[in-house]
């Protein structure tokens, strides 16, 4: 029966009826015995829409089965390939979850990908204990001599301390009570390869030559640094509690035959990790000098017969200090470099801007206190 058909039913009941109920002029029998000869009608209009609205949901369903909408899968339809089972005979009514087996693809739909997972491995960092009661060192920038400053650039872990005890700069090295032979060989042969070539070397790059210097060569290399100060400073060195960085490169170095035992783990590079430079306390102006130790009285010490490259290494376990010398040719004068075109370059006596640290300003480093700048410098 279509809608329009109840309604036609629906609209043959006489209104007096439906005033007569709303009103309540009439008792619910009377109403009923009255509305009784449609109710029939209703009702079989209500199941056969009802009967009709089920038909619909099977077809329906029955359809989508067999056309699965865009991103359908069977695994989806069964829960990730499980099914829910009601448990017979429980009081609970609790679900039992079966696990199907997952279906099988033709070989020619995927690839097999072996991946090979890399072995996992932890490393421990060592850190050492700092001893009760020990003064930490200083990590202001900009110290004095006599601080004792933080030097940890020189180390893996753990706290070294330096302190600059005594700062002197020379005419020659020979009033600084040297001879040409105290120098490090690195120097030397620097030396005597800008002798007999005419160039000077950058600090990053080595003297390819395997001469020796002569008796003759000593008065003309002494001539070359007539226009230097010779600064000489005296460092006592503290390991707190540090490991040096130096033994990562165990197994890498040197090149040609790499040794597991290239370095301990309390071997510290002095020459590689101290710079003499000249630092401009003028933010309107740089400086560019940086020189690496070209005396160190502690030089093949620890490895006499080794490469150059360890003649600057120290042995320092924790708990120990110990105090050397070093010392570097700088120049008498330095070109001050303006940052904006404000101002113009300037010349002027260096021996106030020279200072001892890594060579970056954001560490700490000591000021050598060689005068203060002159007002006259132009």
């Amino acid at each position: 029966m279509k809608h329009e058909d109840l309604l036609e039913v629906m609209g043959e009941i006489d209104p007096q009826y439906i005033e007569d109920a709303v009103r309540g002029s009439r008792s619910p029998k009377l109403l009923l015995r009255r509305l009784s000869p449609y109710a029939g009608g209703a009702a079989a209009v209500l199941i056969l829409g009802f009967s009709a609205f089920v038909i619909y949901g099977v077809i329906r369903d029955g359809i989508a089965q067999q056309n699965p909408p865009a991103g359908y899968t069977e695994t989806a339809a069964s829960l990730s390939g499980t099914e829910l089972t009601q448990s017979a005979g429980t009081e609970t009514g609790t679900a039992a979850v079966t696990t199907a087996p997952p279906a099988e693809l033709p070989s020619d739909e995927f690839v097999e990908v072996t991946v090979t997972e890399p072995p996992v491995t932890t490393t421990a960092r060592v850190t050492l204990p700092v001893p009760a009661n020990m003064e930490m060192p200083d990590a202001a920038l900009n110290q004095s001599i006599g601080d004792r400053m933080s030097v940890n650039w020189l180390s893996e872990s753990g706290v070294l301390a330096a302190t600059v005890e005594d700062a002197q700069y020379y005419e020659s090295y020979e009033d600084a009570g040297l001879e040409f032979s105290d120098l490090t060989e690195q120097f030397q042969r620097d030396q005597i390869y800008a002798l007999r070539t005419g160039q000077d070397l950058h600090y990053y790059e080595h003297a390819d030559i395997n001469d020796t210097v002569q008796e003759d060569d000593i008065p003309l290399i002494q001539e070359r640094l007539r226009d230097q100060y010779f600064v000489k400073i005296r460092v006592k060195l503290e390991n707190i509690n540090a490991i040096s960085y130096l033994s990562q490169y165990n197994g890498r170095y040197p090149l040609d035959h790499p040794d597991d035992s290239y370095a301990r783990d309390y071997d510290f590079d002095i020459m590689q990790g101290f710079w003499f430079f000249a630092y401009s306390p003028d933010d309107s102006y740089n400086l560019f000098v940086q020189i690496n130790p070209q005396y160190f009285s502690a030089e093949g010490e620890e490895y006499p017969e080794s490469s150059n490259e360890k003649r600057g290494w120290i042995y320092l376990p924790p708990g120990e200090s110990k105090t050397f010398e070093l010392g570097a040719f700088v120049p008498r004068r330095v070109t001050l470099i303006p940052h904006t075109w404000q101002y113009d370059e300037k010349e002027a006596e260096a021996l106030p801007y020279y200072c001892f640290g890594s060579g970056n300003h954001s560490r700490a480093f000591v000021h050598l206190g060689f005068g203060e700048p002159s007002e006259t410098d132009t």
